[in-house]
C-alpha cells in the first residue's frame, strides 16, 4: 500500500483504486463557491453552513463531517440547478473562522 498526500493506494481482487484517507476528511471546514448571489431564503437548505455573497458568487463555509456530507451538499446544489464554481478545504484564519482579515497578506493595510 502506497501513501501519497491524503490518498492511499488499495488493491482488492486485482483491482487498484484510490481512496481518500478518512481521518483527514472528517470534521474539516470546506468552502463551496456558487455562481450567483443566493437570497437568505436559501440559507435553510444549507443548514450549518455560513452563507456570504461576494462579487456575484455565494460562498458557503462550514464544517463537513465526512465525505457523505460533502457529497450531499454537492448533490443539493445540483438539484437546485445552481452552478458550483469550486470546492476546497477552508484553511483556518487567525480568528478560527476560516476567513482572512480584510486587507490581509504581506504589507496589507
Amino acid at each position: 500500500m502506497e501513501t501519497a498526500g491524503r490518498w492511499r493506494q488499495v488493491t482488492c481482487l486485482s483491482v487498484s483504486v484510490r481512496v481518500m484517507d478518512s481521518d483527514r476528511a472528517q470534521g474539516r471546514r470546506y468552502r463551496l463557491v456558487l455562481r450567483g448571489e443566493l437570497g437568505e431564503p436559501f440559507g435553510f437548505l444549507f443548514e450549518g453552513m455560513q452563507m456570504d455573497r461576494v462579487g456575484g458568487t455565494t460562498v458557503l463555509t462550514g464544517n463537513v463531517i465526512d465525505q457523505a456530507h460533502l457529497h450531499g451538499l454537492i448533490q443539493r446544489i445540483q438539484e437546485l440547478g445552481l452552478e458550483l464554481v469550486s470546492v476546497e478545504p477552508a484553511d483556518e484564519g487567525p480568528d478560527g473562522t476560516g476567513c482572512q482579515p480584510a486587507g490581509g497578506g504581506a504589507g496589507g493595510a
